[in-house]
């Protein structure tokens, strides 16, 4: 008998191979939905047309139209109803084999899940595995725009995006077009909401219910994790906030910087208010300019409550410490245990990032006048400005494999892009939300 719950414990399905058809299933979805707008622009096309057989052919195409949106929507539920198989089977075996081998071995701690992502690298997690999106892609916010007063097959099938945002304090009187421009805002300044949400998918890897019952809306949207949701949530909860009151100060240097880089980019209003300019001709901030924005932001804090100072003139975008300081609260009041190691990316080697990976944690860098690489080592962004990617493994040649815009990428930390010769890896931070996994 215990021989034969032994074999039992090598026995599973590989459900690797079928959570990529889920993927499949998604984008073939997508694809018969894109195809179904361009014939419905063939069908309006032919309004102008006066021939007696144009009306014809137009019943004809919206007879296509409506059975092409008719198998656009099975195939999208042929993927989340795989989704929830795969889930189930997963669940079920679990409980099996590690009842089974519990009983075999004669050790009742807890056993290990059979299906457990090698944390060797984030590269294998849901998140980065390559089937489907290679984590969020920030660009993707912005194209959320197909609303309408209903929803029917693809017609307005991003309401509940609409009414999702509604619902946050603050945005419930938004009207669809003033959603749209606070989309494309989020858009502008997206990678550090979108590496934020990356961080977290990958720390719930394996717990799609956990993430419901704690954030309150599906891991999973249209065959793929959803990204936009989360990122979105998060901005909209925790945008223009800092929080002064945390132990390690990020709140005020957070505040510091989010001042700082509205005036930077709004130099006319500085030297009006205060009649000097911030920056000197080295294009660094002046003594008394520093003086000016200290003066200020002790101001705000003084008129806040002690605990969160609301800066309505914060960018879209975010910085390493707006970052972490509003991780640890939209965490943090959703009762998870989130914790975080701040890094010197000059001292920190990659054996250090692959020993973080090895752990289960998610390794987060900001860069800078940086190039992207990838993976058959073409370039795919040359120069780039500041952006914050999240890193998911280490290469044998000691190079970055990160994830930007949804892509699988290559970073070289120590290729030398900025002309003063300083290192474009400006900040590191290693989270850990399920310490004990």
């Amino acid at each position: 008998m215990t021989e034969r719950i032994k074999k039992m414990s090598y026995f599973s399905v590989e459900t690797d191979n079928l959570k990529r058809h889920v993927g499949t299933f998604g984008n073939l979805a997508s694809n018969l939905s894109g195809y179904s707008r361009d014939i419905s622009d063939v069908r309006d096309s032919l309004d102008s047309c006066m021939s007696s057989g144009a009306e014809g052919v137009k019943q004809a195409l919206s007879a296509i139209i409506v059975n092409t949106n008719r198998h656009s929507v099975n195939v999208n539920t042929l993927g989340t109803t795989l989704n929830s198989i795969i889930a189930g089977y997963l669940s079920t075996e679990a409980d099996i084999v590690g009842n089974t081998t519990a009983f075999s071995s004669g050790d009742n701690s807890k056993t290990s899940d059979p299906h457990e992502i090698d944390e060797s690298s984030k590269d294998g997690s849901e998140a980065f595995d390559g089937k489907g999106q290679y984590g969020g892609d920030q660009m993707d916010i912005e194209k959320h725009t197909n609303v309408a007063p209903f929803h029917f097959l693809w017609w307005g099938k991003d309401n509940y995006l609409y009414d999702f945002i509604r619902k946050h304090p603050g945005y419930e009187n938004l009207t669809d077009d003033e959603i749209k421009e606070l989309l494309a805002k989020i858009t502008d300044g997206g990678c550090g909401w979108i590496a934020s949400a990356n961080m977290i998918f990958a720390e719930f890897e394996g717990r799609p219910e956990d993430f419901e019952k704690i954030f309150g809306f599906p891991m999973y949207k249209d065959g793929d994790l959803n990204y936009d949701q989360l990122a979105i949530d998060f901005y909209l909860s925790e945008h223009s906030k800092f929080y002064i009151d945390d132990e390690a100060g990020n709140g005020m240097t957070a505040l510091y910087a989010s001042m700082y880089n509205y005036y930077k980019n709004n130099p006319a209003e500085f030297k009006n208010k205060y009649g000097i300019d911030m920056l000197g001709p080295d294009g660094k901030i002046t003594n008394d300019a520093y003086k000016a924005l200290i003066g200020e932001r002790n101001d705000l804090i003084a008129n806040s409550d002690g605990k969160c100072v609301v800066y309505e003139n914060d960018p879209p975008g975010t910085s390493d410490v707006e970052r972490t300081n509003r991780l640890e609260h939209y965490l943090g009041e959703k009762g998870l245990d989130f914790s975080y190691e701040e890094k010197n990316p000059s001292t920190t080697s990659t054996s250090d990032i692959q020993k973080a990976l090895d752990e289960g944690k998610t390794v987060v860098i900001g860069i800078g006048e940086y190039n992207l690489y990838d993976t058959n080592g073409n370039p795919v962004k040359q120069n780039g400005g500041s952006h914050a990617v999240v890193v998911t493994g280490v290469t044998p040649e000691g190079d970055l494999i990160v994830s930007s815009w949804g892509e699988k990428c290559i970073y070289k930390p120590n290729e030398q892009t900025k002309k003063d010769g300083s290192p474009t890896t400006h900040s590191m931070y290693i989270y850990d939300i399920f310490p004990d996994k």
